[in-house]
């Protein structure tokens, strides 16, 4: 996403020129202190500090601690003025990995990659602003993104919870797979699953929600991603593709129906799982 030139690059680059005012490390350090989550000098007043220190408590404390947080610059946002602007810009900065990991995601819906941007930094902001914390106050990270994202698909014209359309209702492919799959996630991967069988590779053609669980479907987002980022032709991932689906033949038979020598074709789809494997460092930093 570094490439991007729009609305998450220019949130990147005005956080250095924030966290060097030294009143808005304050302002935020002492709500957090009034708040519990800090103690008095325990971390220093500059937002480029705060922020990485809360990170890294979130990691060792988990959900509640981002919650305690969280709710308690939320609250700032509530009352409004310069200070709910500020608190407001720092769950922002807060929520941009996971907004820039929508972005991606939120392709497969077909839009243009500005318009899709645009819509989530818009969306996040929206949501921060309104977020009703007395009403749900846990989860509440997972509440910024979720509903970022449903008002993200509504600016695009695309209704989130409407499993309408060809099919019929009842077909096992439009059920939600299981109780922790939301209507958003589901949404985005019927799109990744209508991708894959658009995309001609071998195995993919009958790829379903279903599979799209776990690593089979990071694998199979990987493979979008490469194909649309020309990482490797069609031809190199359909070589992958063919031979790692289920039911491949051997490569001796492989070989001569494609009128080729086994050891060529070996050394042809090793070089081509290396360059994915290379480039897989690049997409795991877009969608983690």
């Amino acid at each position: 996403m570094n490439s991007y030139n729009n609305a998450i690059d220019r949130l990147r680059a005005e956080w250095p020129l924030l966290c060097a005012d030294p009143l808005a490390g304050a302002a935020v350090t002492g709500w957090l202190i009034d708040a519990g989550v800090l103690a008095p000098g325990e971390v220093a007043g500059d937002l480029g500090a705060v922020l990485p220190e809360l990170e890294r408590r979130d990691a060792r404390r988990g959900r509640e601690h981002t919650d305690r947080w969280m709710g308690a610059l939320l609250r700032q946002v509530g009352a409004g003025g310069q200070d709910g602007q500020l608190a407001a810009r720092v769950v922002v900065q807060a929520m941009l990995p996971a907004a820039t990991s929508t972005v991606y995601r939120m392709r497969w819906l077909g839009h243009d990659l500005d318009d899709v941007v645009q819509a989530v930094v818009a969306s996040l902001y929206e949501v921060v602003l309104s977020y009703p914390l007395q009403r749900r106050p846990r989860r509440i990270a997972a509440n910024l993104l979720m509903d970022t994202v449903c008002r993200a698909r509504g600016e695009l014209r695309a209704d989130a919870c409407d499993l309408s359309g060809d099919e019929p209702l009842d077909d096992d492919r439009l059920m939600i797979p299981d109780p922790g799959v939301g209507p958003d996630e589901l949404a985005i991967r019927r799109q990744l699953a209508a991708a894959a069988a658009a995309s001609g590779l071998p195995g993919l053609d009958g790829v379903d929600v279903e599979d799209l669980t776990g690593s089979r479907g990071r694998v199979v987002e990987l493979l979008m991603w490469a194909l649309e980022r020309r990482v490797l032709v069609p031809g190199e991932l359909a070589a992958i593709c063919d031979h790692y689906r289920e039911g491949a033949p051997r490569d001796e038979v492989a070989a001569q129906r494609a009128g080729v020598r086994p050891e060529g074709m070996r050394k042809r789809r090793s070089r081509a799982v290396r360059r994915l494997a290379a480039a897989a460092g690049r997409w795991a930093e877009q969608v983690a």
